[in-house]
């Protein structure tokens, strides 16, 4: 929706509405894009933006404060408008991570899953340990294979 698109009724809404942070709620409720409810209001986008994202924190955090996160669990994860994921602070304190950490991801039939990198890079040489076994008694080396690889490439490429 564009300013173009609200009618006389809509405009006459907006007046009874106290704040302007009251109006930023309703017309996003509406569905008007941010940088419209910006233009329509006469203010800046950042002050719109601001509004939005201390409701979204304030009702995670509600929302987290009511249920608390079930570790062992399933619990409801909020996705932002810009695909943001919001996880409770209880969930990435048990997993170890804060705000602009890094959490491995695998898609697996529907399912996103979400671990502790380190978590992962465990899971994978544990799977990895038959091949990693069997290689052994066969006395085959992976590494002295990638050094050998390597140096021959090299050597061909100093002869050209």
């Amino acid at each position: 929706m564009t300013i173009v698109d609200m009618s006389r009724a809509e405009f006459a809404e907006l007046e009874n509405i106290a704040t302007v942070s009251d109006k930023i709620r309703h017309l996003d409720q509406k569905g008007y894009a941010r940088a419209d409810i910006a233009r329509i209001l006469g203010k800046r986008y950042q002050h719109v933006r601001n509004v939005l994202e201390a409701d979204a924190l304030k009702a995670a955090q509600a929302s987290e404060a009511q249920d608390g996160p079930a570790l062992d669990g399933a619990f409801r994860l909020e996705i932002g408008r810009d695909g943001s994921i919001m996880i409770p602070q209880g969930v990435m304190a048990a997993l170890g991570i804060s705000g602009g950490g890094v959490l491995a991801a695998r898609l697996d039939d529907g399912e996103l899953r979400l671990a502790d990198p380190l978590v992962a890079l465990r899971k994978v040489q544990e799977m990895l340990k038959p091949m990693r076994e069997r290689l052994r008694k066969e006395g085959i080396s992976l590494s002295d294979e990638l050094i050998a690889e390597r140096r021959a490439e090299a050597m061909r490429e100093v002869r050209e």
